[in-house]
């Protein structure tokens, strides 16, 4: 079965967009998968044309904003953030609130809400390889997979539940509960 990673974005630089093409194109060559590329910014067209050199126009799917990420993220077996600077990960909480294991960087705040190895795994920014690599051992395990699932959604309980409203995008609010 076809297996989607989910990437969120404001598609700035500092979110190295072509680094989860590239990561991409590296694991659909190992696994049926498909990219949902969502989110607008300046480095989008440079990602769809870096998707044209590379060939991957069947297998990525370009988004835009959209109002309901939890629908995508529902959709998702991974999520995949290689940013060079990150605050607070708000994204990948979002992803992780919806039992999506998450592979990133280890920048800014994300080596806080990511546990290396139980709901997720980190890399060095710029490590494409290592980042395929964890996404792969995702993808071809089942019982990993949901088992990062699952610790990923806890995490996000305990650690981040009260907190109601958690501003990212413009006029977009995720709300944390545990329904």
């Amino acid at each position: 079965k076809e297996k989607i990673i989910c990437h969120i974005s404001n598609f700035r630089p500092l979110k190295r967009v072509a680094d989860v093409v590239q990561i991409f194109g590296m694991i659909v060559k190992e696994r049926d998968c498909r990219l949902y590329l969502v989110g607008e910014g300046p480095t989008k067209h440079p990602a769809q044309k870096l998707v044209e050199k590379l060939g991957l126009e069947e297998k990525v799917c370009f988004r835009g904003n959209v109002g309901e990420v939890s629908r995508i993220l529902g959709k998702s077996n991974l999520f995949l953030l290689p940013s060079q600077q990150e605050s607070f990960g708000l994204a990948a909480l979002e992803a992780m609130s919806s039992e999506v294991p998450v592979v990133a960087t280890r920048v800014g705040g994300l080596p806080e809400v990511i546990r290396h190895g139980k709901n997720g795994y980190l890399a060095k920014v710029g490590d494409l390889d290592t980042m395929a690599e964890y996404c792969l051992k995702i993808l071809t395990n089942e019982g990993l997979a949901k088992k990062m699932g699952r610790e990923a959604r806890m995490r996000v309980l305990e650690k981040y539940y009260g907190q109601l409203c958690l501003f990212d995008f413009p006029q977009q609010c995720f709300v944390f509960s545990d329904s």
